[in-house]
């Protein structure tokens, strides 16, 4: 996890695209893709009362058009060809490397 920033914030997002994008093999994994993402972690009182949610777009080995979103329920008009929602709890644990990426598409 990217740290110095509060997760979830735009800081912390811009700082770990920053980190993939400087990682050889985040590069090598992102080769000819061109995908549109939103993520979403909804709200859970008290450490999240309020969903967040970014949009971005990647293109081979950079991100572009990254956002947050004012709105989460603004992930799900702007269709993206991914869309990850989850709760704060479970995005954490995926960061941490406590919770497995499959186990986590099965809760």
């Amino acid at each position: 996890m990217s740290v110095g920033f509060r997760f979830p914030s735009a800081e912390w997002c811009q700082d770990a695209i920053r980190r993939a994008e400087a990682d050889p093999e985040s590069g090598a994994a992102s080769d000819g893709l061109s995908v549109s993402i939103c993520c979403v972690m909804t709200r859970e009182k008290p450490v999240l009362p309020e969903g967040f949610a970014f949009h971005l777009r990647v293109e081979g080995h950079h991100i572009r058009d990254f956002r947050v979103l004012e709105d989460v329920e603004e992930a799900d008009e702007l269709s993206p060809d991914y869309l990850a929602k989850a709760s704060y709890s479970t995005w954490k644990s995926l960061l941490k490397g406590q919770l497995d990426p499959v186990e986590a598409v099965l809760l």
